[in-house]
């Protein structure tokens, strides 16, 4: 058990396409960027994204692009960055 644990605190702390840290970790699918500040119609993805791709596939499904979070707050995103490696 104690082998487990070590190894899921070694990986990655990030959530299904973002980026581990202490910010940019919640994955939404957004419609609007204000100056790199604030996302506007926001939901979170309705299926798992373990990576960029399918994250970046599954935001356009629904006419919509991968942004990583720090704060959802209300249908808006904040302090949110485009997951690296989306187009």
């Amino acid at each position: 058990r104690a082998l487990f644990v070590a190894s899921a605190m070694a990986g990655p702390m990030g959530s299904e396409g973002c980026p581990g840290g202490l910010t940019g970790t919640v994955p939404l699918c957004c419609a609007t960027n204000v100056l790199n500040i604030a996302d506007l119609d926001c939901s979170t993805p309705t299926i798992p994204v373990p990576n960029v791709g399918i994250f970046q596939a599954h935001c356009a499904s629904k006419g919509k692009q991968p942004v990583c979070c720090t704060l959802p707050v209300a249908g808006q995103g904040l302090l949110c960055n485009k997951p690296t490696g989306a187009q």
